[in-house]
This record gives C-alpha cells, sequence and structure tokens, in this order.
C-alpha cells in the first residue's frame, strides 16, 4: 500500500496544479520517471541500487527522446528534481519494481 500512495502523490502533484508540485524524494523520483515512460510508451530504464539519480534521469530522457505523450508538468518535475548526486536506495528500486506491476499507470 505505501508504493500505491507514491504513484498517487506523484499524479496528484503533477496533474492537479499549474505549476507541478516538486517531486520530494527518489521514491517520487522513481514512480514519475515510471509513468512517464508508460505515458510515451517507452521501455522504463533500468534502475539499480546505487546508480546515481542523474544516470537514471539520464537514462529516462534517452528512453522516452522523440517520443510524445508524456504529460509536460511530469516531465517538469523529472527533470527539476535538485538530488542529482544521490545514489539510488532499496526503496526506491522497490517503488519502481511495484509500478512494474501495475497494469494501469496512466
Amino acid at each position: 500500500m505505501t508504493y500505491s500512495i507514491v504513484y498517487d502523490a506523484v499524479q496528484i502533484k503533477t496533474t492537479h496544479f499549474e505549476n507541478p508540485a516538486p517531486l520530494i524524494n527518489m521514491n517520487e523520483l522513481a514512480a514519475g520517471i515510471l509513468i512517464a515512460c508508460r505515458q510515451a510508451g517507452a521501455e522504463p530504464p533500468e534502475l539499480t541500487v546505487g546508480m546515481s539519480v542523474n544516470e537514471f534521469r539520464t537514462a529516462f530522457l534517452q528512453a522516452i527522446d522523440g517520443r510524445e505523450g508524456a504529460n509536460p508538468r511530469l516531465l517538469s518535475a523529472i527533470r527539476e528534481y535538485p538530488h542529482e548526486k544521490l545514489l539510488i536506495d532499496e526503496a526506491a528500486k522497490a517503488t519502481y519494481e511495484f509500478g512494474l506491476t501495475l497494469p494501469d499507470l496512466n
């Protein structure tokens, strides 16, 4: 249940406000990236514990390059995530893997 709340939070932050509310942790970033990949019809990038946030975000941006369909406010929130030097932890990986099991994530 905790993981599903993260996905709900990302959806609310990026759809209910004119300017998206910032993503506040790696769990929200991981969820946002997976949602945006699904929206754009792109293959989600691999996420491993210990990789940098910047590396993960770069892989995501390459995966959606040239694709349309992702919510622009969500993309903005992902691009503006400020903690790029942090390393992905177990909780973010678990959140991401949970999202991979959800059939309807748009």
